[in-house]
């Protein structure tokens, strides 16, 4: 099961993410890694997560987004399925 959201810039200046890293279940994967991307003000990059269930009893992970943003320099998506 593909699902998206996405990482949104609402600043000023240009975002630039660090190392994107996962914790937890291995039923979750990305299609795509936005490490080290650059997201213009006003602007958004879609983060495709893939879920591939393990097991009949659920699944969940943290995907850990570091980036230069001085309020939140990094944001945890929790991830259940």
């Amino acid at each position: 099961e593909l699902q998206y959201t996405a990482i949104t810039n609402d600043g000023t200046a240009d975002l630039h993410l660090g190392l994107v890293s996962q914790t937890g279940s291995g039923a979750f994967s990305l299609m795509s890694d936005p490490s080290g991307a650059t997201v213009a003000p006003g602007t958004s990059l879609p983060l495709l997560v893939v879920y591939d269930p393990a097991n009949t009893q659920g699944d969940n992970a943290e995907i850990v987004i570091p980036s230069d943003d001085p309020d939140e320099p990094e944001v945890t998506l929790r991830v259940l399925g």
